[in-house]
């Protein structure tokens, strides 16, 4: 277990700091400490700005961004909770076999794989929820089968008290008493009152949240992101067995995919492992059905990243007792785990848009009365934190003719934006800007990005129209047919 541990935190904590802070970071870093003082002000400016999040993993990180700010010790919080995981993983094996026989070499084996899952690493070295969700469904499924076996009401309390914490810090927490709830119904049926007594009161507390919730709900887009195609789950399966570094539907994350698939196969064959492979494949089933038949779209690939646990546990499984081939199954997956987890290290622009140097840029180059668009408006959130006076920045999510208008009053326009976010392909404020003002230059940052979504569009323009000697005939073109 010392092992396991020292594996664990040496791959997510080295050059934890080394990316600056993305778009998701910046918000929660916004919302966290950047926009209250206070703690109590946060569900408040959640409600406000529409976070569709629920506030306990803010209120965490507000506390412990009390510690220190730098992108290293923020990003140490979801690497603390992914190095929890594994010790958490294997006692949740341990439970599954009846609490009995000490460390199996199946739950030994799950640890490692957990501990060097790129995937798993990837999130671990991330600021946001997804780890720290992960750890309390781990610990709720613990605290519930050690009541299941032994009857004390310690742990069933306990276990309401995980999957309460978990509604607070994800919408998606709900599925801790869900998938207690399957074990229940498979195993110890006569426990069935004791669960529902415990998941009620985990809902009870989590239940002053759910008009914010509704209301967040209701004032989202639901039309920027569409349904998930019919391959979304197989390559679901891909990202879990390496990590989210290549382009979204890349033929090798189906490929990847058949590592999953061949363990789902083996454990059905096998008749083992049936508990994690429940809990592994329900969650994204039942995300996709939804997504896929209601307006709702709760199916994103790192909503499920909590879920590399039980893809661990069914590996371990599978490949117990150990033997010749099953060693070389087990080394060959963290070869490939690691091989992941050093592409991470190499490129890390491919999952992390360069703020940091976008800030530099912006406070270096840009007059003090220029105009600083930002659209979406949440990626104001990482230029704050990395000291771009809020007074500078203009958040724009939907523009108008109104907005492009008043634009032509200022000599130094700066856009910054995504260019493949739904939003802002929908909208077209790119095209629109280049229609009313002078393009001087733009950048791109990185040039080439493995995400489509993974880089940044910096552009420059003037609101003046420049001097004639300047100007090109196809502006000058469009300079006639504007007036006209």
């Amino acid at each position: 277990m010392v092992a396991l541990i020292a594996v664990a935190g040496a791959l997510r904590l080295v050059e934890l700091g080394a990316a600056s802070l993305t778009v998701d970071e910046g918000v929660g870093a916004f919302v966290a400490f950047l926009a209250s003082r206070e703690p109590a002000g946060i569900p408040a400016l959640m409600r406000e700005i529409h976070e569709v999040h629920p506030p306990g993993w803010f209120l965490a990180l507000h506390f412990w961004g009390r510690l220190g700010h730098s992108e290293a010790w923020l990003r140490a919080s979801s690497a603390l909770a992914g190095v929890l995981a594994v010790p958490v993983t294997v006692w949740l094996g341990t439970e599954l076999r009846g609490g009995r026989g000490g460390l199996r070499p199946g739950v030994v084996m799950a640890g490692l794989l957990l501990a060097t899952s790129a995937w798993h690493i990837q999130y671990s070295r991330e600021l946001r929820m997804y780890p720290l969700l992960g750890l309390l469904v781990l610990g709720h499924l613990v605290a519930f089968l050690r009541f299941a076996r032994s009857g004390g009401r310690g742990w069933l309390a306990l276990s309401a008290v995980f999957a309460a914490a978990a509604f607070w810090v994800h919408s998606f927490g709900f599925f801790a008493p869900v998938l207690s709830g399957l074990w229940t119904l498979r195993h110890r049926r006569d426990r069935m009152a004791a669960w529902l007594g415990a998941s009620g009161l985990a809902l009870l507390f989590f239940g002053p949240w759910v008009p914010s919730l509704l209301g967040q709900l209701g004032a989202q887009d639901l039309e920027l992101r569409g349904r998930p195609g019919g391959w979304a789950l197989p390559e679901l399966a891909g990202r879990m067995a390496s990590a989210d570094l290549l382009e979204a539907g890349a033929p090798i994350y189906l490929f990847l995919g058949t590592i999953t698939l061949a363990f789902v196969l083996a454990a059905l064959r096998l008749n083992r492992g049936l508990d994690p492979l429940l809990w592994l494949v329900f969650p994204p089933l039942l995300a996709w059905v939804v997504s896929q038949f209601t307006p709702l779209r709760v199916f994103e690939f790192k909503y499920f990243v909590w879920c590399a646990p039980f893809l661990a546990l069914l590996q371990g499984e599978v490949l117990d007792p150990p033997g010749r081939w099953t060693r070389c199954i087990l080394w060959g997956l963290v070869s490939v785990h690691l091989v992941f987890w050093g592409l991470l290290l190499l490129h890390p622009s491919a999952a992390n848009q360069d703020w940091r140097a976008v800030a530099t840029e912006i406070r270096r180059d840009a007059p003090v009365d220029a105009v600083i668009l930002v659209q979406p408006s949440m990626m104001a959130a990482p230029l704050l934190y990395y000291g771009v006076p809020p007074t500078c920045l203009t958040p724009l999510d939907i523009p108008n003719q109104d907005n492009l208008k008043v634009l032509r009053g200022h000599q130094v326009v700066w856009l910054v934006t995504t260019p493949n976010h739904p939003l802002v392909v929908r909208t077209g404020l790119e095209e629109a800007l280049d229609q009313v003002l002078w393009r001087e230059r733009g950048r791109q940052r990185p040039d080439k990005a493995w995400l489509p979504s993974a880089c940044t569009r910096v552009v420059r323009y003037r609101g003046e129209r420049p001097p004639r000697a300047e100007v090109s005939p196809r502006l000058a073109l469009s300079s006639a047919c504007t007036e006209e």
